[in-house]
């Protein structure tokens, strides 16, 4: 496992770019890929508002911890599927991940040191810098990275 050590520079990055999403969806709700836009659940909202700095700056333990706050909230499958698209697709569409490795100057995945972090995807690079965590299992934890 390689060890981050970022700069002042990418953690104000990615502070200020994770809280203009998490805010922009708290005021104004989420818009899905086709340009619709959908209100995730308000009890989601609140959850979301709670913890959104924590979801942004945890450690992994204490980010597993808010993950298992999340699922005592019993939202329904339909909810769930809503929620996981939220954090996903925003995560990467709606912060620059790319620019975020640049300034991190990471160019592998910290966790394996296999793995680039930079993907090709439909004629432009997106980044992804770590799979610590599996998508569908633990979604609040992708933090937009």
């Amino acid at each position: 496992m390689l060890k981050i050590n970022p700069t002042q520079e990418a953690i104000d990055f990615h502070q200020k770019g994770v809280s203009k999403v998490f805010e922009e969806t708290i005021n104004k709700g989420y818009v899905l890929r086709n340009k619709r836009q959908k209100n995730l659940p308000k009890a989601f909202i609140l959850f979301l508002n709670q913890f959104k700095n924590e979801l942004i700056s945890s450690k992994p333990k204490r980010l597993f911890e808010i993950q298992l706050e999340f699922e005592k909230k019993r939202f329904s499958v339909h909810q769930l599927k809503l929620i996981k698209s939220f954090f996903i697709q925003t995560g990467y569409n709606n912060f620059d991940n790319k620019l975020f490795l640049e300034k991190l100057n990471i160019d592998t995945c910290i966790y394996c040191n296999r793995n680039y972090t930079t993907q090709l995807v439909k004629e432009r690079a997106r980044a992804e810098l770590d799979h610590w965590f599996p998508k569908e299992s633990f979604p609040i934890c992708i933090k937009f990275l």
